[in-house]
């Protein structure tokens, strides 16, 4: 099955292109042992993505869910078969998932260690607040900070860290709400 996504649903389109970030282009349905597709979960009202280090979604509003209710979008897994100026259009497969759902940490539980504006001039100085607000020594990919920061337009964040051993989040403070869960580098 075939979806269309009109880029016209501007919400829902940077939803989707955000969780799509962490996708291997060149590749589809698996990458390694991880899924390489995006997961729309309608009870959940959430996309999903991951590359098995880090896991980009999306909480879709009720504007995102009538969006894709009205292209015919069913809850599965999906490929991105195309991305043009007008649309996406992606595929149904029957790629398994994993329950992505016990990655999620409560945010309740987290210490907000940064909120970190992109826009401002002192970016260098920022990412080093950040990097030393965490209470314990975390490393993480940088790289893929970048990719997250640069690549998504997004202007303020929230860093939130809860322990050495699970996932630092990263969530946008505009809407659509976004967010990325990294895993920390075991050095």
């Amino acid at each position: 099955m075939t979806i269309k996504i009109s880029k016209i649903c501007s919400d829902l389109t940077k939803q989707i292109e955000f969780v799509a970030k962490v996708l291997n282009k060149k590749e589809r349905g698996t990458y390694g042992k991880h899924p390489n597709c995006i997961l729309f979960d309608e009870n959940e009202k959430r996309l999903v993505a991951t590359d098995g280090h880090r896991m980009h979604y999306a909480d879709l509003d009720d504007d995102s869910m009538a969006a894709i209710a009205g292209a015919g979008m069913e809850n599965g897994t999906y490929n991105i078969i195309a991305s043009t100026k007008n649309e996406i259009i992606l595929e149904k497969t029957d790629v398994h998932f994993p329950n992505y759902k016990e990655i999620i940490p409560n945010i309740a539980m987290a210490k907000c260690i940064s909120e970190f504006d992109t826009n401002e001039r002192f970016f260098n100085v920022n990412l080093l607040k950040m990097l030393y607000g965490f209470p314990e020594k975390t490393y993480f990919d940088l790289d893929f900070f970048r990719g997250l920061i640069v690549k998504n337009n997004w202007t303020v964040y929230g860093v939130y860290w809860f322990d050495k051993e699970s996932a630092i989040m990263f969530q946008s403070k505009e809407s659509p709400k976004l967010n990325c869960l990294m895993m920390p580098l075991n050095v």
